[in-house]
């Protein structure tokens, strides 16, 4: 949305972000968008994909900036209206190898040290193990035809499955 690339444009390239803030900022953004966006089109019946969501913050917020859990869930409950994924597809790779992929300059987050990114990937790891049948972790080292067929045989099978409906998004 347009507030969305404005709160985006702010957190990737605005200099120093508190860590509540960036939480609260990336809420925001998240609010936006499923008022202007994903709400309308699950009222259409579309089925919506979404690069990042919620997942998003417990992973950079919680698990890599350290923010309690609780205070991310909170606070993504009332920017989403409770809205969950019904699938996460969470491509897997080593950070050092995410970084050397990078291409172009590197925005705030991307810039973070090693150790972030190694925490993100835990993070997101573990949400896998604690919920694995809304998650599907795709090993992202290899072609990128094996990286699709995975990604669709995993959403291919969500949207068959009991979680499909109205408040289905996959992220």
């Amino acid at each position: 949305t347009a507030v969305g690339e404005r709160i985006r444009d702010l957190l990737l390239h605005g200099g120093h972000v508190a860590s509540r803030a960036e939480a609260l900022l990336y809420a925001a953004d998240r609010a936006q968008h499923v008022a202007e966006v994903i709400r309308p089109a699950l009222a259409r019946g579309a089925i919506v994909l979404a690069d990042r969501f919620v997942d998003s913050s417990y992973a950079y917020q919680a698990g890599a900036r350290g923010l309690p859990e609780t205070e991310i869930f909170a606070i993504n409950e009332v920017a989403t209206g409770g809205l969950v994924p019904a699938l996460t597809v969470i491509l897997d790779i080593a950070p050092e190898e995410g970084a050397a992929r990078r291409r172009g300059v590197a925005d705030r987050i991307e810039s973070e040290h090693l150790a972030f990114h190694v925490r993100v990937r835990e993070r997101y790891l573990a949400l896998a193990e604690r919920c694995p049948e809304r998650y599907a972790v795709v090993a992202a080292d290899r072609s990128p035809e094996a990286i699709h067929r995975d990604i669709l045989a995993a959403t291919m099978t969500a949207l068959a499955g009991p979680t499909t409906g109205p408040e289905a998004v996959v992220s």
